[in-house]
C-alpha cells in the first residue's frame, strides 16, 4: 500500500493530509493558498515522491441544485492539482465524491460534517490537547497542528481511500 495524500480543495485555499500505510498522519496543512499548494504538488512530483503516494482529491458533485462560480472555481483547481500531480506521468490520482465518503464512513449519504468528524474520532481517537498532543492536535503540541474544518475533510478523504483499498 502507498501513502495517501487526501485533499479537500477549495476556491482559494485547500487542505491536505498525508496518511502513511500504517494509517498515521505524516503531514497536514490547512488554509494553504491554491497557488502555494500547486507549488507543493509540483515539488512532490519533481522529487519522484508521487510514485510512492496516491493523490485522492474530493471532487465537487451536483446536489440537484444550480451551482455557482465557487463550485466551478474549485473544479478548476482540482484539474490543476491533478495535472501537476501526474507530473512526468508517474503520479496516480483518484477522485472521491462526498456522498461516497459519507456513505462509507457513516453508513448514509445524509451524514453531515459533524457525523463524519465523529466517525474519524471513532477511528483515530479523541482530539488531543496541548499537554497531550496526538493526531488531532499535533505531535509538537502547537496550536498550528490543531485539526481544523477543512483538515477534517482532507482526513476523511484519505481515510475513505485507505479503508476502501483495504477492503478491496
Amino acid at each position: 500500500m502507498k501513502n495517501i495524500l487526501g485533499v479537500d480543495p477549495g476556491t482559494t485555499h485547500s487542505a491536505y493530509v498525508l496518511l502513511t500505510p500504517e494509517r498515521t498522519v505524516k503531514h497536514k496543512a490547512v488554509d494553504m493558498s491554491n497557488e502555494e499548494f500547486l507549488g507543493f504538488i509540483y515539488t512532490f512530483a519533481d522529487s519522484g515522491f508521487n510514485t510512492e503516494t496516491e493523490l485522492v482529491i474530493e471532487m465537487p458533485e451536483a446536489r440537484g441544485m444550480p451551482v455557482g462560480k465557487d463550485v466551478f472555481e474549485t473544479i478548476y483547481w482540482v484539474g490543476r492539482f491533478c495535472e501537476a500531480w501526474f507530473g512526468k506521468g508517474d503520479g496516480v490520482f483518484h477522485r472521491a465524491y462526498p456522498r461516497d465518503i459519507r456513505s462509507f464512513l457513516c453508513g448514509t449519504t445524509q451524514a453531515k460534517k459533524g457525523n463524519v468528524r465523529q466517525a474519524l474520532i471513532d477511528i483515530y481517537g479523541k482530539p488531543g490537547v496541548k499537554k497531550a498532543p496526538n493526531l488531532n492536535y499535533g505531535e509538537d503540541g502547537t496550536k498550528e497542528g490543531k485539526m481544523k474544518t477543512h483538515m477534517w475533510s482532507a482526513l476523511a478523504v484519505a481515510t475513505y481511500w485507505y479503508e476502501k483499498i483495504s477492503y478491496e
